[in-house]
């Protein structure tokens, strides 16, 4: 008896002994804990710190190149994961065993940079040696500021070539200038709009209302010479506007009614049915304006400037494969403005047609191929005003047809170390201003003057990491420009012989490299530093179409050659008090060689008269500096702040100039901004900015005194997807200086506005 209990015993102490291996050896050879840290965009983070908690079991790990992370599960039963990366929120996320792989996203610290932006291929801006600011879909619908070039002047050394905003102004002073390059009509840094140029093709201005506020999904602008990768028009830098794309179906809203008797209604809408996406965007818009001259020189000439405009676009896409997809796009617009005067008015209308195709294979690397191509016809009013300023006569009716096409290829694949771009792009362009000249009220000539320019580019760049600290990219570019089938012809509408200019087909070449190196110094610390070379060609409107405004006339210059810029920037960044406090500073130089310039010829109570020239040299020099602090997650604030010394350097034509401001260009520009987000009560937002004193003249003889403008908006969410809000432009009403012409123009009084938004699903940029 006493043998067969002491058997058993044995027995079951041999089975629990075995029970115990079991468990010990199925817990040794539990799965690990796996998974992946992304950022909203789908991009690997890389570096972000991975902490396992399990009881008082504490495990960590560092994210590999591919974000991707792994922890031994040993003794788990359960886990929470948190993920913290400098720039990022931090996330938390429980884990169970037999859970599989995991992906976290890390939504962006709103003070940080840290996140994917589109060059020629989305790199992660940590990695960007070029400096770089984005405006997100809530910064952009928080602005007290409507029109998106308002917007963008909080960034520091972006400035148009006139300080009035696009609400009220001329499109053809809409030129975007950066880092005191030079401010001009024609646009010296290249605007994108899904990747497809926004630059006219005739004159380079930007038509800003081009794009829906609803279609707003976010904004990069990237300062420093940009051809080795985009050619001409990026020789100041590039601004790239991304639309949103949602899933299944989404549909976002607003409108609003402002002061000036200024309504306002937008709305994007997207549903995906299938492997079909449909996308569906428009926008309307008026106002009445104001009076831009200052009441002490008013004439009975004076009456408001005032603007209207109307765009709307359809966008059919679908989807193939695992990683392809193919779109086709139709978009129009049209606008019509008074700019001041009785007779003074000019209008637009633009037609366009886009096509794409994205495509990535895991052998062969990804590819973008896009297609554009359409008609614009823009139509303006010059006249002549007496020294009282209570006659107006009319001087010229200009029309300006404009013919375009456009196509790009661009390539990528990462292959070890590297990660290499490639492609080609090309534009040819057709235009003409067709104009009818005036005296004493009748006509007397017409004047027919355009011709056809041709460009075509190919580039590479290579993004090199040396190691995990140390990032090398290169990139270069080859750009043939042509000049062909100009000329000017003059008929005599009283009688005479007609008179054809034929000019003779022109062509440059350009090598525009782009060295870059960036340091990872600590978690929080970063150095690059780059060096460039950029062009921008001639446009037909600089090239063929004289300009009047106010007693300033401008004539054309068809013997001007491309602009090229030698340039060199050094970006110190800086992350503290874990990673709310984020810093940067960067120094840069510019010199360009042959800018395009309105050079005043002669002087004369009644008219000046310029002409655009290539001055010999000028160069921009100076420094940026920007700090922005998240105090917690309802409050943050920021500041940016730019000097410039842009001069002119060398002119053998008039050396008086030499020594010179550049006009348009201020020397010091301050940004601040305040937002207090808490969705459950209220949203507060302003935006504060300081523009130094500057010259709207090349002798320096015109100042434009320095100005403060400080922006408001107020939101609150009533139910979700719903919100009112209230908001105003240049709150403090201050009447700064625009121009000068000589006549003393202002600055707009206080905009304000009020009105509702709606948005329904979740929206993403496009890829």
């Amino acid at each position: 008896m006493s043998v067969r209990a002491n058997g058993g015993f044995t027995a079951l102490s041999a089975l629990f002994l075995s029970l115990l291996l079991a468990v010990a050896a199925a817990a040794q050879s539990a799965a690990p804990i796996r998974g992946v840290v992304q950022d909203p965009t789908g991009a690997a983070v890389r570096g972000a710190e991975v902490t396992i908690t399990s009881g008082s079991e504490r495990r960590s790990a560092t994210t590999g190149e591919d974000g991707s992370f792994s922890v031994s599960s040993d003794g788990m039963t359960a886990a929470t994961i948190q993920v913290q990366a400098p720039g990022f929120q931090t996330v938390s996320e429980p884990w169970t065993p037999n859970q599989g792989s995991i992906t976290l996203v890390l939504p962006v610290a709103r003070v940080s940079n840290s996140i994917t932006v589109s060059s020629r291929t989305p790199i992660v801006l940590s990695d960007a040696t070029a400096t770089v600011d984005v405006i997100s879909q809530e910064d952009f619908a928080q602005s007290g500021a409507f029109a998106l070039d308002d917007v963008l002047r909080q960034v520091p050394g972006f400035s148009l070539f006139r300080r009035s905003g696009s609400m009220t102004a001329n499109p053809t002073t809409m030129g975007v200038s950066m880092r005191g390059v030079g401010a001009s009509g024609a646009s010296r840094a290249l605007v994108l709009l899904d990747g497809i140029p926004m630059n006219d093709p005739f004159g380079g201005w930007v038509y800003w209302s081009r794009v829906p506020r609803t279609a707003v999904e976010r904004v990069e602008v990237s300062r420093g010479g940009e051809s080795a990768l985009y050619g001409s028009d990026a020789l100041g830098g590039v601004i790239s506007v991304q639309t949103p794309r949602f899933q299944n179906f989404g549909l976002s809203a607003e409108t609003f009614m402002g002061s000036q008797d200024s309504p306002m209604g937008s709305m994007t809408g997207t549903v995906d049915i299938g492997k079909w996406t449909a996308a569906l965007s428009g926008e309307a818009f008026r106002t009445d304006g104001y009076v831009p001259v200052e009441p002490a020189a008013r004439g009975s000439v004076d009456s408001l400037a005032n603007s209207k405009h109307g765009d709307g676009s359809l966008r059919l896409g679908r989807s193939f494969g695992s990683d392809g997809h193919f779109f086709l796009e139709g978009s129009m617009f049209g606008e019509q403005r008074r700019n001041g005067t009785v007779l003074q008015k000019n209008s637009t209308t633009l037609r366009q047609l886009s096509t794409g195709l994205d495509w990535t294979s895991a052998a062969a690397g990804s590819f973008a191929v896009r297609v554009f191509g359409g008609t614009e016809n823009y139509r303006q009013n010059f006249t002549s005003i007496s020294l009282d300023r209570n006659t107006e006569t009319l001087t010229r009716d200009q029309s300006v047809p404009v013919y375009q096409v456009g196509a790009s290829l661009v390539w990528s694949r990462s292959v070890g170390a590297h990660h290499l771009v490639a492609g080609t792009d090309m534009r040819k362009i057709n235009g003409e201003t067709d104009e009818i000249g005036f005296a004493n009220g009748r006509t007397t000539s017409r004047l027919q003057a355009g011709g056809e320019q041709n460009t075509v580019g190919v580039f590479l760049e290579d993004l090199f990491r040396l190691s995990s600290n140390w990032m090398l990219t290169g990139s270069a570019r080859v750009d043939h420009w042509s000049n062909v089938n100009a000329r000017s012809l003059t008929t005599p509408l009283t009688g005479g012989a007609k008179t054809l200019t034929p000019f003779p087909d022109r062509s440059e070449s350009a090598f525009s490299p782009r060295l870059g190196l960036l340091r990872r110094v600590s978690q929080n610390v970063t150095l690059s530093v780059s060096g460039y070379r950029a062009y921008r060609a001639p446009t037909l409107n600089e090239l063929y179409r004289g300009f009047r405004v106010g007693n300033v006339q401008t004539n054309a210059n068809a013997d001007l050659h491309a602009e090229r810029v030698t340039g060199a920037e050094a970006t110190l960044q800086a992350q503290a008090l874990s990673s709310r406090l984020h810093l940067h500073s960067t120094y840069f130089w510019n010199r360009v060689y042959g800018p395009v310039g309105n050079i005043t010829l002669k002087v004369t109570p009644a008219l000046i008269t310029r002409q655009r020239q290539n001055i010999g040299r000028t160069s921009s020099q100076g420094v940026e500096l920007g700090a922005d602090y998240q105090l917690n997650s309802h409050t943050t604030f920021g500041a940016g702040y730019q000097f410039a010394n842009a001069k002119v350097d060398k002119f053998p034509q008039d050396t008086t100039l030499v020594g010179l401001l550049l006009p348009q260009v201020p020397r010091h520009q301050f940004t601040v901004n305040f937002n207090y987000s808490n969705p459950s009560l209220v949203t507060i937002a302003l935006q504060g900015r300081y523009m130094g004193q500057q010259f709207d003249d090349d002798q320096n003889q015109f100042p434009l005194d320095h100005y403060f403008n400080l922006d408001a908006s107020i939101s609150r969410r009533v139910r979700p997807g719903m919100e009112v809000f209230v908001a105003a432009e240049n709150l403090t009403n201050s009447r700064y200086d625009i121009a000068r012409t000589p006549v003393r123009s202002i600055a707009a009084p206080i905009f304000a506005r009020v009105g509702l938004r709606f948005e329904l699903g979740e929206a993403h940029a496009r890829p």
